[in-house]
């Protein structure tokens, strides 16, 4: 009899253990949620819990007559830069259709920078890791209503792949802005 109550209380020990276990996990779910949803992927990031995967985010904006490219690479990923000069297979691009009112400058700079070096190349060159921005010139010879499309294409290393980013650039009423649109995978250079 004293036997079964004691397998009574163990039990019930037991079961209210876990319960307190599953409230406690379900708690800290809700708290990682919260937490994430207020950070900002651009500013203050957390490498230390970020993505495993290869894998990329960008946020394209105008600032100033400047295209900017605010980018952050997961995982072991990296992306060959467009101050690469010494690359032959494929650095990233920015592209606009031609337009009489707007075209890209020459300058261009990217923060931070990193090299790599290769066995196949003669000499190191520019790549994007982790977290850096790229403002690409941007010259507009006339503020009356235009619309232009662009893009930024790169190959995302170590996968290899292909990505191009679709954007538009609107003058309306002198107002400028940038619409960042689709994001495009296996494109073409």
């Amino acid at each position: 009899m004293l036997k079964n109550r004691l397998i009574i209380l163990a039990s019930i020990a037991l079961i209210s253990a876990c319960n307190q276990n599953d409230r406690d996990i379900e708690q800290l779910a809700e708290e990682e949620t919260e937490s994430t949803d207020t950070l900002d992927p651009y500013q203050n990031y957390d490498w230390n819990n970020s993505q495993d995967d290869d894998s990329s985010q960008f946020q394209i904006s105008i600032d100033n007559q400047k295209i900017v490219l605010d980018i952050l690479l997961f995982g072991d990923s990296w992306i060959v830069s467009p101050l690469a000069d010494n690359y032959p297979y494929g650095k990233m691009e920015i592209r606009l259709e031609e337009n009489v009112n707007c075209k890209l400058g020459e300058r261009i700079t990217q923060i931070p920078q990193e090299l790599r070096t290769d066995l196949d190349l003669d000499e190191p060159y520019t790549i994007i890791k982790e977290k850096a921005t790229i403002t690409q010139e941007l010259i507009i010879d006339d503020v009356s209503d235009f619309e232009v499309e662009g893009s930024v294409i790169y190959v995302l290393e170590p996968i290899c792949d292909i990505f191009k980013i679709e954007f538009t650039i609107k003058s309306i009423d002198s107002e400028i802005s940038l619409i960042q649109k689709e994001v495009i995978a296996n494109a073409t250079f």
